[in-house]
């Protein structure tokens, strides 16, 4: 899905993790958005 986006910021990203920098990998993203929402 986030190829190329070690330089670059998307919206989603930031509103996700503000005060991280943006240099998380595709399954860290993939586990953050999980740990947000419930498991069903």
């Amino acid at each position: 899905m986030f190829g190329n986006s070690k330089g670059l910021e998307p919206e989603g990203l930031k509103s996700l993790n503000p005060q991280k920098p943006m240099q998380l990998t595709g399954k860290e993203i993939l586990k953050q958005c999980r740990d947000k929402q419930p498991e069903k």
